[in-house]
């Protein structure tokens, strides 16, 4: 049977330690964001971002101009992406947690630090939205709080593969704790919801059902449809 998802009580994802020093000496990068007529910009350390980010590290790893002249193009490369949005990913990139110990942030600003990341090929911060995610609805009670419409363009808009996994997080909530909310959240937003995660959703409840009745009689015995 599928790995159903647990109450977690410890946070796996450590925060590395900052040395000061290396924060004096690191070079500082410009990331460009928006397009020209409407251009923001950022300031970021490089070895921070760098021992992060895929990206950024070969962005600045030397062989192309943007190491020289310490500039990175965001545009170019996720032309989608807003300053907002970057601005939380480089929040829990520097202080390496996303939610606060008010735990104020929304389940949306959490999904669009997860794309982000996912933009920017950073695995550790990618995990850091799961885990928020997760204990978010832990914190809320997991049986009446799930991702809804919004978290789910947000994460079906900016990820692309259905192994992808905090889409797998998403619609194993929805097949475990949010199984009694289902049909009211499908009559809601049956014509509005991402396709791919109707497909995901499916296909999960499927697997759920056959693996739930694995022990029990065969579903599919013909006896089960022959009148008495």
């Amino acid at each position: 049977m599928a790995p159903q998802p647990q109450p977690n009580t410890e946070t796996s994802v450590r925060a590395p330690k900052r040395d000061i020093d290396g924060f004096i000496k690191s070079p500082l990068v410009k990331v460009l964001i928006g397009p020209d007529t409407d251009r923001s910009e950022l300031h970021i350390h490089l070895s921070i971002i760098a021992a992060r980010s895929e990206f950024f590290a070969s962005a600045l790893n030397g062989r192309w101009n943007n190491f020289d002249t310490k500039i990175v193009d965001l545009y170019k490369a996720a032309p989608d992406l807003v300053l907002e949005d970057v601005a939380h990913y480089l929040e829990a990139v520097y202080t390496n947690q996303i939610d606060d110990e008010n735990h104020s942030k929304r389940f949306d600003d959490i999904c669009k630090v997860y794309v982000v990341a996912e933009r920017l090929h950073d695995v550790q911060t990618r995990n850091l939205a799961v885990e928020a995610l997760y204990n978010r609805m832990q914190r809320l009670d997991p049986t009446t709080t799930v991702p809804g419409p919004k978290c789910l363009d947000i994460i079906y808009e900016g990820t692309a593969s259905a192994k992808d996994l905090m889409r797998k997080l998403i619609v194993d909530t929805w097949c475990t704790w949010g199984v009694d909310r289902l049909e009211d959240f499908l009559e809601d937003f049956l014509d509005t919801a991402p396709r791919q995660f109707l497909v995901e959703l499916a296909a999960a409840a499927v697997r759920k059902l056959v693996e739930d009745s694995e022990d029990q009689e065969l579903i599919l015995d013909v006896k089960a449809y022959l009148e008495d």
